[in-house]
């Protein structure tokens, strides 16, 4: 397995200083409102669509078309998708911390879909892409400029919860620490496992991701105008899928972390 050295611990090295430096400066409000006004120049299409590619059913689906790669990096996905709920959610139920939305004066802040007020800390959505980011850039993606594409894509979908008006910069900061960690640690214990190896395993791994994408056309996300990206990203990893699926081709092994 390739081993990327300091690599591995950058993102989340990065994310927490500069945690560490935005709430020493005491600066959380002040990047907030910076953020949140990136819609005057931009329009609010590009942050709802941004957003909803950190969505976790969004995130699993896009997982799909690297299903048929390593087995056990597939079930590595799933292990990050856990770590990464616990993550997201045990902060939210024992630190309930408002948003933006339930402190500051509906004038002062620019809203892009449903009004969010409480559970603030972590990003669920900055969680989740990041999870996808590492699970990518530690695993299948070998190039540079791949890793980097991913990277860039997660930093943008975290950008997009405060451009939305759902969550402070401390809550992607945070998001971005649990969600590449969610990745480096599912990548290297799923490692020691044996059962993934197993065909039916596979297949049990690729249902789960497949049940995902196909939810898709049901999903509500609560930015309609998003529903023409969310189709066509569950039309796109269904049709790689059974693509792969029906020729029996698959795609080089991946790389793993560890």
């Amino acid at each position: 397995m390739r081993q990327f050295g300091t690599f591995e611990l950058a993102v989340p090295l990065a994310a927490a200083l500069g945690l560490a430096v935005l709430l020493g400066l005491g600066a959380n409000h002040t990047v907030f409102f910076w953020i949140n006004g990136f819609s005057r120049w931009t329009g609010d299409a590009l942050w709802s669509n941004l957003t909803l590619c950190g969505d976790t059913l969004v995130v699993l689906s896009l997982l799909l078309p690297f299903a048929r790669q390593q087995r056990q990096w597939l079930w590595a996905c799933l292990l990050a998708a856990l770590l990464a709920s616990v993550w997201t959610h045990v902060p939210k139920h024992f630190w309930p911390m408002p948003r933006p939305a339930g402190v500051l004066a509906p004038d002062l802040i620019h809203i892009i879909g449903p009004v969010l007020k409480t559970s603030s800390f972590p990003s669920g959505h900055t969680t989740a892409i990041f999870t996808l980011a590492g699970l990518l850039a530690l695993g299948p993606l070998q190039k540079n400029w791949q890793r980097a594409l991913v990277l860039l894509l997660a930093v943008l979908v975290g950008l997009s919860r405060s451009a939305v008006g759902a969550h402070w910069p401390q809550d992607l900061l945070a998001g971005a620490f649990g969600g590449w960690l969610s990745a480096l640690l599912a990548l290297r214990w799923s490692a020691h496992w044996r059962w993934p190896e197993t065909k039916a395993a596979a297949w049990i791994g690729q249902g789960i991701l497949l049940a995902c994408s196909l939810s898709l056309f049901w999903h509500e996300t609560g930015y309609p105008a998003v529903k023409p990206l969310q189709y066509l990203i569950a039309i796109s990893t269904l049709a790689l899928w059974g693509y792969q699926v029906g020729t029996g081709k698959k795609t080089s092994p991946p790389l793993s972390a560890g």
